[in-house]
């Protein structure tokens, strides 16, 4: 993996958000608004639209911050996606949408239409469960088109196709010894095949959020948004964390950040891997250097 590959992932991560957040929910309130779907059947087109789009937009809020700790709890104990996602949309279809609808619909009767607009919703267990079958086909359905098609972590799970730690040319093509300073790498999703050194002591509190076969010798982390890819000579794992909370957490005794997002082991890097614009490390990973952490890396590193 190049630096260069390294943006240009980045650069996909943010093409993708913006299509999930931005592109998508407009597309679908805009045919759900014009089609007149629902309760706006009968109700004028201006007001339709803008049913659709204040119910779609709050409600991808909702379910987008209140999936985040529901994930968090259940991902680490084996969980798969579309049943965390689920159990989601049940919790906050009942405890925030169905509110939020009946605010929305009441604030349209009163100041827009009152003659048009139908009765109030009820924030039943039995409404949220009869309007399941929908919800499934814009919730659980969009993310799982997005995790599986796309390839974008969602909440902490991270698709095979993007799963870190792995520096191959093609998915599910994994480099080999020489391009990884002697380590083997597994398939794309899978953790490096030799084994870490035993019983590492001390390890730093955002070890605890990593999934225990992949808990090892820590080799570097990487900024992701909210998450922190955190590689280790067991594997890789995508955490819900800040990079500089972790890097708190190790000190300046293990190593060193190289960049906004990158923060690399003195352990991980590659013989010869050391220069000013970029540094390889023993799983195969490119790290660029920023201009103003070179000073810092030709000293730690004795780099003349």
């Amino acid at each position: 993996m190049t630096t260069n590959a390294t943006v240009s992932g980045g650069s996909e991560l943010r093409r993708l958000r913006l299509l999930f957040y931005v592109a998508m929910p407009f597309a679908i309130a805009f045919v759900l608004g014009w089609v007149q779907v629902g309760r706006t059947a009968e109700w004028p087109k201006a007001i339709a639209l803008l049913y659709w789009f204040g119910h779609v937009y709050v409600g991808l809020f909702f379910l987008e911050v209140g999936t985040q700790p529901i994930a968090h709890l259940l991902r680490p104990r084996g969980v798969p996606l579309w049943v965390t996602v689920i159990i989601a949309q049940l919790i906050i279809g009942w405890i925030a949408i169905l509110p939020f609808s009946r605010f929305y619909v009441e604030w349209l009767h009163t100041l827009l239409a009152p003659e048009l607009v139908g009765p109030l919703q009820t924030s039943s267990l039995g409404e949220v469960l009869q309007r399941m079958p929908s919800n499934i086909v814009y919730w659980l359905g969009i993310n799982l088109l997005f995790f599986h098609v796309l390839g974008m972590p969602r909440f902490g799970y991270v698709p095979k196709s993007r799963s870190p730690g792995v520096a191959s040319s093609a998915v599910g093509q994994p480099p080999d010894a020489a391009e990884t300073g002697g380590l083997a790498v597994a398939d794309v999703g899978e953790p490096l095949s030799t084994e870490p050194t035993s019983g590492p002591v001390n390890q730093p509190a955002f070890m605890a959020h990593v999934r225990p076969e992949r808990v090892g010798n820590l080799l570097a982390l990487n900024a992701d948004g909210h998450y922190v890819h955190v590689y280790t000579d067991a594997g890789a794992d995508m955490i819900l964390y800040r990079l500089s909370d972790a890097i708190a957490e190790l000190g300046d005794a293990q190593g060193l950040r190289v960049h906004r997002s990158w923060w690399v082991a003195d352990r991980a890097i590659a013989p010869g891997g050391i220069s000013l614009e970029q540094l390889s490390l023993v799983n195969g990973l490119e790290v660029p250097v920023s201009r103003a952490n070179r000073s810092l890396v030709k000293r730690r590193w004795s780099l003349a």
